[in-house]
């Protein structure tokens, strides 16, 4: 299987498919031990798709850790620009209390 096709699957079909490959990783290893694997190399394309159905797994659980970072981060930004402006909005009040007591 290719990784453009498991790519367009939903995380349920993939994590479906992965439990059926290790079955039959499971039945191709009996078989090469007992002598009947017609072809041993399935074991190896097999571990192969597994390998690829892992990878787009673990993609897909580090953009959503990063989609998640990112709005964390949007959050305390936005957070701190009213919290900024405010203490901005005192500091000038202060400046201005602290002019105009020196004047008078």
């Amino acid at each position: 299987m290719r990784a453009s096709e498991i790519r367009d699957l939903p995380t349920s079909d993939i994590l479906n498919k992965l439990d059926a490959s290790r079955r039959e990783m499971w039945n191709l290893r009996i078989a090469f031990h007992t002598n009947t694997l017609e072809d041993p190399n399935q074991i190896r394309l097999l571990r192969k798709d597994m390998a690829r159905m892992f990878t787009i797994l673990r993609e897909r659980e580090l953009a959503t850790a990063h989609l998640l970072a990112e709005d964390a981060a949007l959050a305390v930004q936005s957070e701190s620009k009213p919290q900024q402006a405010v203490s901005q909005a005192a500091a000038t009040v202060n400046e201005e209390e602290k002019g105009a007591d020196h004047g008078e």
